[in-house]
């Protein structure tokens, strides 16, 4: 943690140096196992008589990969000789792992690990006697594997054979097998503190972010604040201004205009003068207005829609008097709730008791078109996000899809060791990723899934009337709702 704050890279999200890391081990994997697989194709091709750089000759190349892939061939076959398979297969190895998201920790250790182990691979080589074809004029091992007998010779006072051939090809047996098993080996040393040391650093990481997103929150909060209030206050001005309603005369207006097209004309009005009066108490003292129902009036019904007589004025807006607990307030609230929906039957027979309004005053939701993606579709973009998860290094399965309206939900269950705050601290990668606007990052309560919601391509409007209208709307022991 000190390191990255001491260069400077605190700025960067910890999901973008992540996937940075993760792109970097690809792109390293990727070359280092062409390059082995360049290397092994070359020495397979081989032939002595190709053109090189030990050997300069008009004859035509017959390796696979050209001049190039002849020159790559003999250097390894002198220098190595046959050891250069246990360099090659190795490396291969470690691009595949690297190439996968495998974890390669203690890259010095397996490099020195490798170089024991090809060096003594090479030394068993060259202890081997050579058979009649082979091309070389060094041993089996190459020039490398010819230093260590050669070694044997200035300390031993020359090269016997048989029992300094046996004691090299031992001494170079246990060390290239325990080299180049350290250095294949798959697991990871000290793997539980390494992941223990990451996961501080990551918790560390959302702390930071943390602090910066309350301040940004802090702020946005305020401005929004002082907006919200202000154009109140304007749009509050701007309906007092707005001229009073006609009176009703046997269906018709004061201005022969039809009693149905103005009663529609007067409820708006009427809402958005009690709309405006209630956001200026609301921004002085936060208290709930009353309203008075005013005496009976003759005139004729207007599909719910109630009348504003010129005389309202604020003095039929009053604050709210503290309501009595009362022991079934969520019964009593569910069935004011229905007499809502049914036309407000209950209050009928009380001149002065404050009725619902009904649902019929809102405008009825057009016929729904049905789903807006097909099932191969959701399919489809549940594939496209387990892609995008895992390139992010996160393994799991989408179980179920909810789509709706607006968002279309997908639930993860991630797989074991998967931290919830990782997968969500990935939301803006995720919108990224997927070519959307944003996306909402969250554990579904109860269940072992976090969900992952996505905006549609095509947005359904939801009405106000069709969420009134629900059961769940209807069912709901909220005081507010």
């Amino acid at each position: 943690m000190a390191l990255r704050h001491g260069l400077g890279m605190d700025f960067i999200p910890e999901s973008v140096r992540g996937a940075v890391r993760r792109r970097s081990s690809q792109i390293c994997g990727a070359a280092l196992l062409s390059a082995s697989l360049f290397a092994l194709a070359t020495m397979v091709t081989w032939t002595a008589s190709d053109p090189s750089l030990s050997n300069a000759s008009g004859a035509q190349v017959k390796n696979l990969l050209g001049r190039p892939g002849a020159i790559v061939a003999d250097l390894l076959m002198q220098g190595l000789g046959l050891a250069s398979l246990f360099l090659l297969l190795p490396l291969a190895y470690w691009g595949w792992r690297l190439l996968t998201h495998r974890p390669l920790r203690g890259e010095q250790l397996r490099a020195g690990a490798l170089t024991l182990g090809v060096l003594g691979m090479s030394a068993l080589l060259s202890a081997l006697p050579t058979f009649g074809a082979w091309p070389v004029p060094t041993g089996l091992g190459g020039v490398i594997g010819d230093l260590f007998p050669r070694l044997v010779a200035v300390f031993h006072g020359g090269w016997s054979g048989g029992l300094d051939a046996v004691l090299v090809g031992g001494v170079g047996a246990v060390g290239g097998v325990a080299g180049l098993a350290f250095a294949c080996r798959g697991g990871a040393p000290k793997r539980q503190d390494a992941d223990a040391e990451g996961a501080d650093d990551e918790d560390e990481d959302f702390e930071d972010t943390d602090r910066r997103l309350i301040s940004l929150g802090a702020l946005t909060h305020t401005f929004l604040s002082a907006k919200a209030r202000l154009f109140g206050r304007r749009r509050g001005r701007s309906a007092g201004a707005m001229p009073a309603a006609g009176k009703l005369s046997g269906g018709k207006l004061a201005d022969g205009k039809s009693a149905p097209v103005r009663a529609a004309a007067i409820g708006a009005f009427a809402r958005e003068m009690f709309a405006s009066e209630r956001r200026a108490v609301d921004d002085q003292g936060r208290v709930e207005p009353r309203l008075h129902a005013g005496p009976a009036h003759e005139a004729p019904a207007l599909g719910g829609v109630r009348r504003v007589d010129e005389q309202d004025d604020d003095s039929d807006i009053m604050p709210a008097e503290p309501a009595p607990r009362a022991a079934s307030g969520r019964a009593a609230a569910a069935r004011t709730r229905q007499g809502a929906r049914e036309g407000g039957r209950e209050g009928r027979g009380r001149p002065h008791a404050y009725r619902l309004p009904d649902l019929q005053l809102l405008g009825a939701p057009p016929p729904s078109k049905g789903p807006t993606m097909s099932e191969e579709a959701l399919a489809d973009t549940a594939k496209l996000l387990e892609g995008t998860l895992d390139d992010f290094g996160v393994r799991g399965e989408i179980g179920q899809v909810r789509p709706g309206p607006v968002v279309t939900l997908y639930e993860l269950e991630p797989a074991p060791g998967i931290k919830s705050s990782r997968v969500i601290g990935l939301a803006d990668d995720i919108a990224r990723s997927m070519s959307a606007i944003s996306a909402r990052v969250a554990v579904v309560p109860g269940r072992n899934a976090i969900g992952i919601e996505l905006p549609n391509a095509k947005r359904e409007k939801v009405l106000l009337r069709e969420l009134l209208a629900t059961k769940d709307f209807g069912d709901s022991g909220q005081k507010l709702a």
